[in-house]
């Protein structure tokens, strides 16, 4: 083999591969910075300025740490002033870098995240200079004993597996249940909603959801009665997340109606952070901000119950259907309810698929139910379109199974809820179950005459579109699929009076009286009657 010559090629030239750095975790590490000055103290438990790859992050870690350590605040607009009077500031890129720093990262929750990447990334560069030292070794063992570097070689990369990257060592964590100390659920509502747990509450839109968590969230802050408690409960402020409703003209109000001490109840609206101008930008609160939330915990006294209604509104760009993103993001929030001992209560609507367990029926992943130590349906009466029952889907903490039933009384903002005394023994499943056999089996003889007399009337002054049908219908309290057996029973068969035209619905017309001495022939089709009849003939609606 012919030998050969020239210096030695280091680790990198070997490989054709540039020095390893993420220079997007380093803008963005130093966005979540300048939005929350309190990710700085932890940060800096794992990363130095040596752990910035890139020059310009480097001069602007070391501007905020200098700050930090003289006590100044930490934002967009004194790093500004800081890094301009070193003189360097138009060397890391002036306003628009900065600004691309705070654009990089829309909240400080991931801060810790990022410094681990980079402390990963300093690693493995500090693993390329052992490789190179020991190639130089290789190639010129006159620049040290070879036992001696290769111990040396050996001691860099002990030292390498015992710093921490992430604040805590890795490895198993073990405890043995013997150091576990036993002690019991405590409850926020007896049996049905746990303190330190998250539970669910699904149904279809306009039941009242809204006006049940309100009704909890009055309870709670002014130390009232659940109804089937005898004993008030002790008082506690409600953090209230709502996508849904205006807090002046429909949340304040119902909270008024319900009796809620409003100075305990505080609105989450959303999270500001600042912008290079000095001036705020406030974006929604998502899940993945939670040290946000966190934050309102703590600004709140002794909060007990949390609200986010619905839930699918602060999912972020979480696909609500994939299991695995929505337990990354639920996992931390029950967490959450564990360390500050807050009942947290989420509030989602029913998926449209009929069949099987009322638990299937929660929109998007099963992981939202999972996640809930408890899961209730909110669903109307069908004896009573005002009265609303509230039924256990899933109960795995309390040993109560029973529902409760309650109607929204008064009109507009003086709306409240009102619960009925004893318990409701029907099951979600069958709740649900009863509209999903009236679409199979068809409504009771009783429902399906009432909607055959009903039609009949409607349709006596002569044919009307079948929109029209299907609204006055609705108006009427009457389910479309009652009304189209009735129409199978009248004989009605839809028709279009114009090509292109709306549907029409009308009465058919009443039978021959005619004796049996008179007879009519029908006239028979001829086939180029029924070629033209052929265009004009469309699929029932």
């Amino acid at each position: 083999m012919k030998p050969t010559h020239g210096p030695p090629l280091s680790v990198e030239e070997q490989f054709g591969a540039e020095l390893p750095a993420d220079l997007d975790a380093e803008m963005s590490l130093l966005g979540s910075i300048l939005i929350d000055r309190n990710q700085l103290a932890p940060v800096r438990e794992i990363v130095d300025r040596v752990d910035f790859f890139d020059g310009a992050h480097c001069i602007i870690f070391d501007s905020i740490t200098v700050l930090a350590d003289e006590g100044a605040e930490i934002d967009s607009v004194t790093v500004r002033r800081h890094l301009k009077d070193r003189g360097c500031y138009e060397e890391v890129g002036g306003d628009a870098y900065l600004a691309k720093l705070l654009d990089k990262v829309p909240s400080a929750a991931h801060a810790i995240h990022y410094a681990r990447i980079l402390r990963g990334k300093t690693k493995l560069r500090e693993m390329i200079d052992i490789g190179n030292d020991l190639i130089r070794i290789g190639h010129k063992p006159y620049l040290g004993d070879a036992d001696v570097m290769i111990q040396r070689a050996r001691d860099r990369v002990d030292e390498l597996a015992r710093q921490e990257t992430d604040g805590e060592k890795y490895g198993l964590l073990l405890t043995r249940f013997s150091d576990v100390q036993s002690r019991p659920v405590e409850w926020l509502w007896p049996e049905r909603f746990a303190l330190g747990k998250v539970s669910l509450i699904a149904g279809d839109p306009g039941l009242g959801k809204s006006f049940l968590t309100v009704f909890m969230g009055a309870v709670v802050s002014n130390g009232g009665l659940w109804p089937d408690c005898t004993e008030r409960i002790e008082r506690g402020s409600v953090i209230m997340l709502n996508a849904e409703d205006d807090l002046e003209d429909t949340i304040r109000p119902r909270l008024d109606a319900a009796g809620a001490d409003v100075s305990r109840i505080v609105a989450l609206r959303g999270v500001a952070r600042p912008a290079i101008n000095g001036k705020s930008i406030v974006h929604g609160f998502t899940l993945n901000e939670l040290p946000m939330l966190e934050d309102a915990i703590k600004a709140t006294p002794d909060v007990k119950l949390i609200i986010i209604d619905p839930i699918s509104a602060y999912l972020d760009d979480a696909d609500s259907h994939r299991n695995a993103e929505i337990r990354g993001l639920l996992a931390p929030l029950a967490e959450l309810a564990a360390k500050y001992h807050v009942a947290i209560v989420l509030v989602t609507h029913l998926n449209k698929g009929g069949g099987g367990k009322a638990l299937h029926r929660a929109m998007g992943s099963l992981a939202f139910v999972a996640a809930a130590r408890a899961a209730w349906l909110v669903t109307a009466d069908k004896a009573d379109p005002r009265r609303r029952l509230l039924l256990p889907m899933k109960n795995n903490l309390g040993n109560d199974t029973s529902g409760l039933a309650y109607t929204i009384i008064g009109d507009g903002q003086g709306a409240a809820v009102a619960f009925e005394r004893g318990a409701v023994s029907m099951k979600a499943d069958d709740a649900l179950r009863d509209d999903e056999d009236e679409d199979r089996r068809g409504p009771a003889p009783e429902t399906h005459n009432a909607a055959v007399e009903w039609l009949t009337e409607l349709l006596g002054a002569g044919p009307l579109e079948s929109g029209r049908v299907k609204s006055d219908a609705k108006e009427a309290g009457l389910m479309w699929a009652t009304i189209r057996r009735a129409q199978q029973t009248l004989g009605i068969k839809p028709y279009k009076a114009q090509f292109g035209g709306a549907w029409m619905w009308t009465l058919p017309p009443p039978k021959s009286t005619c004796s049996s001495t008179c007879s009519r022939s029908p006239i028979p089709e001829q086939p180029e009657q029924l070629e033209q009849l052929e265009h004009l003939r469309f699929p029932d609606p």
